[in-house]
Formats: structure tokens, sequence, C-alpha cells
């Protein structure tokens, strides 16, 4: 690459921070990031002489699996680091901006958020004692995720990771598996790690059609302030307060996403009509924290599904509606589950025969015995 990425003590295990991305980064230092992203390592060929004077071809080796962060206002980013990344929207609306002007009042007459620097401190503190451990995903077999676009498997691997990654964040809330083989402690991921990464979901493009928030929100405004009338370029652009090229790139994706249909014109100066569809966001072919729940149950039954879900106490409410796993099944399966049928009668018979598969599963990774630290 002719762009190079060193640093002092190497760059590996370090978070790269790139700053405003507005299209102004060298195409070479996105396809390094890139890279490094994907391989843990930059090779590249150089020119040097040897000790006699001779030219030679030598091969530079840059090790560093890194995270990079960078912000942008663009609503597009490049395509093969889209599919690498999680893309964080930004709140716009008038109760976030109310917020912000009174913290800025706040600093503005030296208020000292004490609190708030203490809990930081807290936070930054009690991670020090997080160790790094591997971690198995017991109900794994029963996830779901679209499967329509290549990128979806590399999105899919983003799911999982982050499953992982909240285990491993609320490591002394979860168990700990031993195994027999390389004596390696593997933490055990439950069905509270899935719920809390399933509220993330928004921000893997696979998950919600390639379609963001930020244009199901928009979409909604216009049929607030615009919902008879057909809007253009300019409408967007006062509505958003952007310039042409934004306000161009908004009415693109809102037609791609079918929430709006050109009604006459091209390019700059077309007219389109919004569509009254009331397509809302939300997160597509994954299933939702209930919906696991019941698939692990009928697939196992009641007693292994509190091992592979890790919901031991009964107590744990993942739905406002329910108090357990076994009320559930006590007071019978809700109509809107589509494996309802039966399951209220079958899913807590200790006889429930298992699939030959899903058994070789359980029994590598699910021990009756649990090593919790707390």
């Amino acid at each position: 690459f002719p762009v190079t990425i060193e640093f002092e003590g190497g760059i590996n295990h370090k978070i790269l921070y790139l700053g405003e991305n507005g299209g102004s980064l060298h195409p070479d230092v996105i396809a390094a990031i890139r890279q490094l992203m994907t391989e843990g390592v930059i090779r590249r060929a150089i020119v040097q002489k040897d000790d006699d004077g001779n030219l030679g071809i030598k091969m530079v080796t840059t090790e560093g699996k890194v995270t990079a962060i960078s912000t942008t206002t663009m609503l597009n980013i490049d395509d093969e680091l889209s599919t690498r990344v999680m893309l964080l929207n930004t709140d716009n609306s008038v109760e976030q901006t109310l917020k912000i002007h009174k913290m800025q009042y706040l600093a503005a007459c030296n208020f000292k958020a004490e609190k708030s620097v203490k809990e930081r401190e807290l936070y930054k503190y009690a991670l020090t004692f997080l160790q790094p451990y591997n971690v198995i995903i017991p109900f794994a077999p029963d996830l779901t995720f679209p499967y329509f676009k290549p990128r979806a498997r590399r999105d899919n691997q983003k799911m999982i990771d982050l499953i992982k990654a909240s285990a491993n964040l609320h490591q002394m809330q979860r168990g700990k598996i031993v195994n027999s083989v390389n004596n390696e402690t593997y933490l055990k991921a439950t069905l509270q790690d899935y719920k809390i990464v399933y509220e993330l979901l928004s921000l893997i493009p696979s998950c919600t059609g390639e379609v963001s928030k930020q244009i199901f929100d928009l979409h909604a405004e216009l049929l607030r302030k615009h919902r008879s009338e057909n809007i253009n370029l300019m409408v967007i652009r006062r509505m958003k307060d952007c310039d042409v090229q934004k306000a161009f790139a908004y009415l693109e994706a809102l037609e791609k996403a079918g929430l709006v249909e050109k009604a006459y014109g091209d390019g700059h100066g077309a007219t389109y009509k919004i569509n009254d569809n009331q397509r809302q966001f939300k997160i597509e072919n994954v299933l939702t924290p209930n919906e696991l729940k019941y698939k692990v149950i009928d697939n196992y039954g009641m007693d292994k599904a509190k091992e592979i879900l890790g919901v031991y106490d009964l107590t744990i409410s993942y739905d406002p509606e329910e108090t357990s796993l076994e009320s559930m099944i006590n007071d019978g399966v809700s109509s809107d589950n589509p494996n309802n049928k039966g399951a209220n009668k079958d899913s807590n018979k200790d006889t429930k025969q298992i699939r030959p598969e899903r058994q070789a599963f359980l029994d590598d990774t699910i021990v009756p015995d649990m090593d919790i630290d707390l």
C-alpha cells in the first residue's frame, strides 16, 4: 500500500480512531484498515538496497488485529468496509437536542458532574477485573439469521460475536464449563445475552433489510407533514437542513427502500410521491428472545431448555407479561407463537425425544454442575 500504518510499539489490539470520514480518507487507507480488521496483518513489497547497494524486493509485514472507529455525516460508507463494521446512528430528535442544551448550560456555569465522573471511573475500574475467556453458545443451533445476500455471512458472525461479548462483560454472572480435553475454561452464554444483543441488531444491516432506522424515521416525518403532497429535493433539504448532495442521497435511499416513488422528472429536479404503506422499522428473519425460548423448549424439553438457556431460578423475566419459563408452560403458550401447537402439553416432559445431532451438541457443551464465581 502507498499508505502505511506504523506506530511505536505496534498496532496489535489497538483502537484506531480515523476522525471524520467524509470521503477524504485515501482509498489505500480504507483498504489497509479492511485488511487489518479481516486478516490482522498487512503484507507489502518494497524496493530496498542491500548492503552491497543492489536493489531488491523486500516483504514488509505489519501485524495488528485492530478496532477502527470513524465518524461521518454521509448516509453510506464504503461497501466493503460496511460489511466489517457496525453503524451507530446519532439521535437527531428534538428531545436529544434539549438534553444537549441542558448540559451545555450546566457546563457554562462551571457545573461539575461529579456523579457522572465517579460512575465512569467505577466502570473503568470494574473492567480491570474481567478476564479473557472463550465463550460457547449452547443455543446456537437454534438461532436464525437472514441469508438472502452474501454480506449476511459476515453479519451473522457479528451477531455471534456480540453474544460472546455480552457473556464476557457479564462473566461474573455466567456459568463456566471446563473442557475435559484441553482443560480450558469456557463461559456459557445465556438467553439474557441474546436478549441484550437482539436490542442491538438494528446496527447490522442484514437484519433490517439494509434500510436504516434513520430512513424509516424520515419517511414517518414526511407522512406527517406532506402525506397528500409530492416532494422534491428542496423539501428534504429544508427538513434535514443539509446540502443538495446529501438531500439527494436521502431521496435515493427512500426510493430504494420503496418508501417513495418517482412521480415525474429526473435527477435533482425529480418529484416524488410518498408511499403510504406504513412500513415499520423492524428486525427481519431473526428470532425474538421469546421465540427462541419457545423453540428451545420445543426441541429439548423444559429441563434441558433451562440448562441451555441458562435459566435456573425461574425468576428472570424477559417479557412484561411473563414471569418465567415455567409459568409460560403451565399457563399455556400465547396464540401468536408459531410453535405453540401442543407445546404446553409435551414440552415439559422429561421423556421428550431429542434428535441425535442435537444430543451430540448437548453432550459436548452442557454439564449439570456449573462453577459460577461471584
